[in-house]
């Protein structure tokens, strides 16, 4: 299931199927809302009750239905709604609401809190923004390979090789890898190639889910890979 067939799922829906598509996109994108909001000045817990809020206002008022996979990228579509939404003063039109139909949804702060404290960047919260969106993409990402490689048997070999996947590529000592893993060295750079070919399919996969046309894609590829980029230098 793609991430706009959820949104489309969850437009104006009271079904579980649609309770159940808008768990699946909050956990997927909850955590660049709640940095955004946390560097709009919320608290904490009025930045989990934001994020909350959000989701269910959406659904509520079908806010869903202006976002069309075809008419752009649904990170923009989330950012702009939030952006709204916090605008439109959220505390006083949803504080009745608080601990109601959306709570169920696991948001973890302590966790978040952490995270934001080892970015302590200043700014308007954009570029903060695609940055953490482009790590949970990255993050559904390897998840994605290490139940592959689980799903076979290779767990292993994939906590061993995952270093190759980011950053400069790097993944040790290849004789010493061959060693440990019972492969010769072209085994390991065999393994390393597939790995490499398997992250960058999941990668596109996931951006395709979240844009409307193949040039977005690649857009939207470019975009991020420069967004971390910039991170790392």
């Amino acid at each position: 299931m793609t991430r706009w067939t959820i949104v489309s799922m969850a437009r104006g829906g009271e079904d579980a199927a649609a309770r159940l598509a808008l768990e699946e996109l909050c956990k997927a994108y909850w955590y660049p809302l709640y940095g955004f909001a946390r560097r709009k000045g919320l608290s904490p817990m009025d930045a989990e009750d934001a994020v909350q809020a959000f989701f269910l206002k959406l659904l509520e008022q079908d806010s869903f239905d202006r976002a069309d996979r075809e008419k752009g990228r649904l990170r923009s579509f989330l950012l702009g709604a939030l952006s709204n939404f916090l605008a439109q003063r959220w505390r006083n039109e949803n504080a009745a609401k608080r601990g109601g139909g959306m709570k169920h949804l696991r948001i973890d702060q302590a966790w978040a809190e952490e995270r934001l404290v080892e970015d302590s960047s200043e700014g308007d919260g954009l570029e903060e923004f695609d940055r953490e969106w482009a790590y949970a993409l990255i993050e559904r990402v390897f998840e994605r390979m290490r139940s592959f490689h689980a799903s076979r048997g290779r767990e292993a070999v994939f906590e061993k090789l995952k270093g190759c996947l980011m950053g400069d590529g790097a993944y040790g000592d290849e004789a010493d890898l061959a060693v440990e893993m019972g492969l010769s060295g072209a085994g390991v750079r065999s393994a390393v190639f597939q790995m490499r070919q398997r992250f960058r399919r999941y990668v596109e996969e996931e951006i395709r889910d979240t844009v409307g046309s193949e040039a977005d894609l690649r857009d939207e590829l470019a975009h991020l890979c420069r967004v971390l980029a910039d991170h790392r230098g």
